[in-house]
């Protein structure tokens, strides 16, 4: 049975030397320096470590029977929803009345079953077809003549054809493999996933071949119509893969599951601003601003909302996660700069939680003011009320070919 040692972020949490020893410290503080901070026993608590995550959550599988759970402060479900947002899933159909659970290994053995169903689902179904380029002497002419070939053989019984051939090896479904291999590695334990995996290994593992893959790779990628069932599943291919702009990884023994949730919370913000916003406006996600002539030096605000026909952006928001009783002299100093440098009127300052002392005041022409986001409660009812702050209404959602 693997033992679960949980964290809560931002919250120094006090393991014993029994639980977690020193072997196993010495590998987080080689491959996880970045995602926790460690503080070794002494006098103020000889027995134990002081564990602290800043702002990630998520798994560390320890490679035996213990792993580190890395638990949001939000509850596990409103991890789920920024996720649909924040990676945009709506191309996913979930099972109706399913209970994710309340912990971050819930979460991930949720989104691998999930994700391991819909690959069968997809392939059982028909995944699209890609056509390779083949070269071929044949009997008869098939597609078109390989001219220079022909003409170098001579050979006119058998004509040297280019035509396109059918194959399941496709860039799209050697990101699915990738995807799969990387949950086999994981930290899931569920046997019925385990089960599926392996039927979904055995269906695409003798057609598609096994390439490293990066998450960076899953991301940013064109669709036609043709392909474009593959983008929610690639979104979630990026979450198992690790090391794109949400988690954490690589290719490790046993693969970790890691989320910014800094990240996580900026690009709910703007995914669902983005869905929602009246459509007279545009959301720009962390455009590059140049400072100077030769853009040696640029700054990029987290969002900026404009009109497309306005001389300057209505709106700079700045989101921030991290736990604050109010907003720090350097964050309004910060988004007082964007709004400055870019001509706009408002700067905000968004939480996912109201912090103890708001802010709304205004600088130099400038209104700046903090708002909130709550991720703890439905997003659509965040998201609406601070469309509310903005003085807009939220509209529908936009169809996934908007953005």
């Amino acid at each position: 049975m693997v033992r679960a040692i949980t964290v809560t972020e931002y919250v120094p949490t006090a393991i014993p030397l029994d639980l977690l020893d020193a072997a196993a410290v010495a590998v987080l503080e080689r491959d996880y320096s970045a995602y926790l901070h460690i503080e070794w026993p002494n006098r103020n608590h000889p027995d134990e470590w002081l564990v602290t995550s800043p702002g990630w959550i998520g798994i560390i599988p320890l490679g035996d029977d213990r792993q580190l759970v890395l638990e949001p402060r939000v509850p596990v479900r409103s991890v789920f929803a920024m996720l649909n947002v924040a990676c945009d899933l709506r191309g996913m159909r979930w099972p109706p009345g399913r209970v994710i659970g309340a912990t971050m290994v819930d979460l991930y053995d949720w989104l691998a079953e999930q994700f391991v169903r819909h690959v069968l689902t997809f392939m059982q179904q028909g995944a699209p077809i890609t056509y390779r380029e083949h070269r071929e002497r044949l009997p008869f002419v098939r597609g078109r003549v390989d001219v220079a070939r022909q003409a170098a053989s001579g050979d006119v019984l058998h004509p040297a054809s280019i035509f396109g051939a059918p194959t399941a090896d496709s860039a799209e479904n050697q990101i699915l493999l990738a995807a799969l291999h990387a949950i086999r590695r994981g930290p899931g334990r569920q046997p019925t996933t385990r089960h599926l995996l392996g039927q979904a290994l055995r269906t695409l593992a003798p057609v598609v071949a096994q390439l490293p893959i990066a998450a960076a790779q899953c991301l940013g990628r064109r669709y036609t119509r043709r392909t474009a069932p593959y983008r929610p599943l690639h979104a979630l291919a990026a979450l198992f893969l690790g090391g794109g702009p949400l988690v954490a990884g690589g290719d490790r023994p046993h693969q970790p599951f890691l989320m910014h949730m800094p990240r996580l919370f900026e690009r709910t913000v703007t995914g669902w601003l983005a869905q929602h916003l009246p459509a007279a406006f545009a959301v720009q996600a962390q455009p590059t601003v140049p400072l100077d002539a030769a853009a040696q030096f640029t700054f990029r605000p987290d969002i900026v909302i404009a009109a497309p026909a306005a001389p300057a952006p209505r709106w700079i928001i700045d989101t921030k996660y991290l736990p604050a009783t109010q907003p720090s002299s350097e964050a309004i100093a910060q988004v007082l700069a964007y709004a400055h440098t870019l001509q706009s009127p408002e700067a905000l300052l968004v939480y996912p939680m109201p912090p103890a002392v708001g802010l709304d005041a205004t600088l130099q022409g400038i209104r700046v003011r903090s708002a909130v986001f709550a991720v703890g409660e439905a997003l659509d009812l965040a998201g609406a009320a601070l469309v509310a702050a903005l003085g807009l209404e939220a509209s529908s959602p936009a169809s996934p070919d908007r953005a």
